[in-house]
């Protein structure tokens, strides 16, 4: 379960949302994350990192983060 509601507030959010949560996430579990993007009525991206824990921790899976970080800004800026 969810504690808290992020639903709510999500229509207000005009500037474009990158989501990023590792498929094993018990912290901020991906069925939540995915909840919160369908209820996001903005410009908006879920990338889900294969594996990763919360903390992206291992090499491999902040590179991944970095490559995505990195394309969605040049995308957003361009």
């Amino acid at each position: 379960n969810m504690q808290y509601d992020i639903t709510k507030d999500a229509e207000k959010l005009t500037m474009p949302v990158l989501l990023v949560v590792g498929s094993e996430d018990t912290s901020t579990k991906p069925k939540h994350q995915q909840i919160f993007y369908d209820s996001l009525t903005t410009d908006k991206e879920l990338h889900v990192i294969d594996g990763a824990e919360h903390t992206f921790y291992r090499s491999h899976e902040r590179e991944e983060l970095n490559q995505v970080l990195k394309t969605w800004l040049k995308n957003k800026v361009n």
